[in-house]
């Protein structure tokens, strides 16, 4: 789901290049993370020993979906910040 900016540029406010340059950084970090987090392993030999090793995996394998869905929608909202300077900057 696309993000809608309530930002309007402004002659007095951001460069839409500096803005959208901005924009650009945030997305390339959030794809640097989201390329970290894909070569993530959780192995299973390092909850063999714990008492309930099964649901302690399954915990921390939930934690780990739910920041690489964070690291994605950032990537998505920096991506609709492009997007939205572009659009913004045709009618300037």
């Amino acid at each position: 789901m696309a993000h809608e900016f309530q930002f309007r540029l402004n002659r007095n406010g951001d460069a839409p290049d500096t803005l959208k340059s901005e924009f650009v950084a945030v997305h390339e970090a959030a794809m640097r993370l989201e390329d970290a987090l894909n070569r993530m392993t959780l192995h299973g030999r390092n909850y063999q020993t714990l008492d309930d090793p099964l649901a302690s995996f399954h915990k921390d394998r939930d934690a780990y979906v739910a920041v690489r869905e964070q690291a994605l929608a950032v990537k998505d909202w920096a991506m609709d910040g492009v997007v939205a300077v572009i659009r913004q900057r045709e009618g300037l």
